[in-house]
């Protein structure tokens, strides 16, 4: 407790002034200096009076002026101050005050850490502990250190000094997990406001720092590198590969695992096949899902948060172990698994649930019908010379719904068509001179056009992002009178001038292994797409003529046309302008005249998984909105398991100067303008950053307004400057598990593995982030520069200071 003085006497009797000049010494401040200390002398005397209730304290007289007391608590009522009126807290501490007559409130309770021994009386789930003095329960007021004298085998309670028991949680609120508590270890609690003792610090360090090494063991011992060939890989595991053990086959391109005998494709989940909810009644146990519903395939979530146990699942068959309560949620997304790096005529492939079998069976179906149509019949030449325009047109005009248009693996040059019926285009090769502002091929709004094994081609990617031409367009009316959407499936794209295909408002786009290249300004690009699918294929970009500054592999963005005038703009999620349901998988994209590889704009629902990203400046940008709809944000991302390299596949150097490898981010504070429910995870990110630590070069940047972010077992390489940035206004993140490899240069003062800016104040937690330096290592392991608070128990031993706050203060030891 502070005393309660006028000054302090360095003041009062100081020889000189703060001007360093000589003072003498007041005898009036003097006076009332030694009257203020005998009586608070007087009170120390006399002794503390400690009460557990207000009711308790005041109806004791103090000895003395200035005796001190204290009420403990629980009390969470309040009182007037009978000395100096107003309504004060009940617990606190307290002096006698003679005239008027009462005990004054002059702070809250001191700071402490009370100390609980735990003689192993209780059982190692149940501790029970006791301690010598009485201490502050109400939530957040008293640290409690505690000794634990057993490994626990589940959740746990504490009870202190014969109370009722209490729940321990983990530091973010979660039941304490087998085996985090060891014989041996004591941490601090604190009680929440859920009236739980909480972890103050997190469980074994130990372990976590062990699971983090053994991790980066196991990645280095389960993946072999790139080789040839199948013997090439063996030769590397020095004769006998471990099961499971993967490579990289540079001449399929494919991922490959050794089974136990011999190398076989490697396997991934491709996405969600089929979703579905049920409401629980409180009484059935048994639930029906889809036949192909398997526990290897499936996740369950009950009220959103993902079970791994407590039930069985068999054939659709679900089957809990005992009933979930009554008018609780229970969710479950069912997987395809598919070879990795392979697409399959297994693989639903459009938003009719449609298999690319079901594509090839309806060409089949279509010619064994008379559905077949072939541009000769129209006069069409197809020797790659002849202007085919005329012909191709009249065919467009003609054809009745649904049939199949074979193009004999021809050339047909023309200039532009229109196609406003649905139908299959099939094996040929579509070739325009176009090169000024426009279409090559405009497909009507509801015209279904699925193109099978056709190469389309532009003017070579000749203009600019100003008058210049696309391949494919389709729009739809307005965000709410929409385009059918087209299906293209093993295509060749090239020679665009501005955009290779360009939707508007159109909804299930779907590529499948195609190819695309040479474009002057963005590959794809489509505004407020809804259930827009990308698998396989690759957009590259080596030596485009024309190339705009910030051309794009593939751009999902909101629609461009009056957003600001829209009567809905301010409710965007009512009448959406944003990119929905979206999934772009293991797609290939190379620079170096990609500016950004993937993009969207305000998405919801959006994943980017299994690509690899090669020589781009920026690899994936996951952010809010631009334009008129700049402060709007999307939610429920993922970006997972993708590879994103500034050099090119082989290895080289394509001269690009790299920005950001990941950003994720929001536009502005608030419900509409922050993205949250974000998920990056399981990538490996190389090259980027700048040796003078700047922001806008960094490998994962989780810039502004960015809420619910989780960044979990990344690997950044050959990194420089900053690792991990957060930014402006992001809110509650987890930091865990990623591994920091080998900085490519010396950076500056202030580099660090992750760097929390002065105007990020949210929450983080830290754990189990690994430094794995080389021939140069950061400033900083974990540098927060704002108010941010931070859990912290990351490894980043060969920093020059492996944590440091706002302050300056510094921590070199593991924690």
């Amino acid at each position: 407790m502070t005393l309660p003085l006028t000054k302090l006497g360095k003041d009062v009797f100081a020889g000189r002034d703060a001007a360093g000049n000589p003072r003498q010494v007041d005898n009036g401040e003097a006076v009332v200096w030694s009257t203020e200390m005998e009586r608070a002398l007087d009170g120390a005397v006399v002794g503390r009076i400690d009460q557990v209730t207000w009711s308790g304290l005041s109806a004791i007289t103090g000895a003395h002026t200035g005796q001190p007391a204290q009420v403990y608590g629980p009390d969470a009522g309040t009182h007037t101050d009978p000395v100096v009126g107003g309504t004060v807290a009940n617990t606190g501490t307290f002096i006698w005050s003679a005239s008027p007559a009462g005990w004054r409130r002059v702070g809250g309770l001191p700071a402490a850490i009370i100390h609980a021994l735990n003689t192993g009386t209780g059982t190692a789930n149940a501790v029970q502990a006791t301690v010598d003095a009485t201490f502050a329960t109400e939530p957040y007021r008293a640290l409690v250190s505690v000794n634990f004298t057993a490994t626990n085998s589940g959740a746990m309670t504490l009870a202190i000094n014969g109370e009722t028991p209490r729940a321990i949680v983990t530091n973010i609120g979660d039941p304490i997990p087998a085996d985090y508590v060891i014989a041996g270890m004591a941490a601090l609690v604190q009680i929440d406001e859920d009236g739980a003792y909480r972890f103050f610090t997190y469980g074994d360090a130990a372990a976590v720092q062990a699971a983090a090494e053994a991790a980066l063991a196991a990645i280095r011992d389960l993946y072999l590198g790139a080789f040839a060939n199948d013997a090439a890989a063996t030769a590397a595991a020095g004769g006998s590969p471990v099961t499971g053990q993967l490579y990289t086959n540079t001449t399929s391109d494919l991922m490959r695992r050794w089974n136990g005998t011999g190398w076989v494709d490697a396997t991934q989940v491709a996405g969600t096949i089929n979703s579905g909810s049920a409401v629980s009644d409180g009484v059935e146990t048994d639930f029906t899902l889809p036949d192909e519903a398997e526990a290897a395939n499936t996740h369950i979530y009950i009220d959103g948060r993902r079970i791994t146990s407590g039930y069985t699942l068999s054939a659709g068959a679900l089957s809990f172990s005992e009933a979930v309560g009554d008018g609780v949620p229970i969710d479950w997304d069912v997987f395809e698994i598919v070879p990795l790096g392979v697409t399959t005529t297994s693989m639903v492939v459009d938003g009719e649930g449609n298999t690319l079998a079901d594509v090839l069976a309806d060409l089949e179906t279509a010619v064994s019908r008379g559905g077949l149509v072939v541009p000769s019949d129209y006069g069409a030449v197809g020797d790659g010379t002849t202007d085919d325009t005329d012909a191709l047109q009249a065919m467009f005009d003609d054809i009745a719904a649904g049939v199949v248009i074979y193009l004999e693996a021809k050339t047909y040059k023309y200039t532009t068509l229109t196609i406003d019926t649905g139908c299959t285009v099939w094996s040929g090769h579509l070739s325009s001179d176009k090169d000024d502002d426009g279409a090559q091929i405009t497909v009507g709004k509801s015209a279904r056009v699925t193109w099978v094994a056709v190469e389309l081609s532009g003017g070579g990617g000749k203009g600019t992002a100003v008058n210049a031409h696309d391949i494919v367009r389709q729009q739809g009316t307005s965000r709410t009178d929409r385009a059918v959407g087209m299906g293209f499936y093993r295509c060749k794209i090239h020679g665009a001038g501005l955009q290779g295909v360009w939707t508007r408002w159109a909804d299930d786009v779907v590529f499948e292994d195609c190819h695309l290249w040479d474009i002057a300004y963005a590959g794809l690009m489509m505004e407020s797409p809804q259930r827009f699918r990308m698998r396989g294929g690759s957009i590259v970009m080596l030596d485009a003529v024309g190339i705009s500054s910030n051309a794009y592999g593939c751009a999902l963005t909101h629609d461009t046309v009056g957003y600001s005038s829209d009567p809905n703009a301010g409710t965007p999620r009512a009448n959406n302008h944003f990119p929905i349901d979206c999934n772009v998988d293991g797609t290939t994209f190379i620079g170096p005249q990609i500016w950004e590889a993937l993009d969207f704009h305000g998405g919801y629902q959006m994943t980017f998984v299994n690509c690899k990203i090669y020589a781009c400046k920026y690899g994936i940008m996951a952010g809010n909105s631009s334009g008129s709809a700049a402060s709007y944000a999307g939610y429920q991302n993922i970006i997972a398991k993708n590879i994103i390299d500034t050099r090119l596949p082989d290895g080289t150097s394509a001269g690009v100067t790299p920005a950001l490898g990941i950003t994720v981010q929001g536009g502005a504070s608030g419900t509409l303008g922050t993205s949250w429910q974000l998920v990056v995870t399981g990538n490996v990110i190389r090259g980027y950053g700048n040796a003078t630590p700047s922001t806008a070069s960094v490998p994962i940047h989780v810039n502004v307004y960015a809420d619910q972010t989780i960044v979990a077992n990344n690997i950044i390489t050959n990194w420089v400057g900053y690792g991990i940035v957060v930014g402006l206004g992001s809110g509650t993140l987890a930091l865990n598990g990623n591994i920091f490899s080998r900085m490519s240069a010396a950076g500056g003062a202030g580099t660090a593995c992750i760097y929390m800016t002065s105007d990020y104040g949210g929450r983080a937690v830290v754990v189990g982030n690994v430094l794995d330096p080389g021939t140069y290592a950061p400033a900083y392991g974990l540098r927060v520069a704002g108010s941010a608070s931070v859990s912290y128990a990351s490894d980043f031993r060969g920093a020059g200071t492996e944590y440091s706050d706002a302050s300056g203060n510094g921590r070199d030891a593991w924690a």
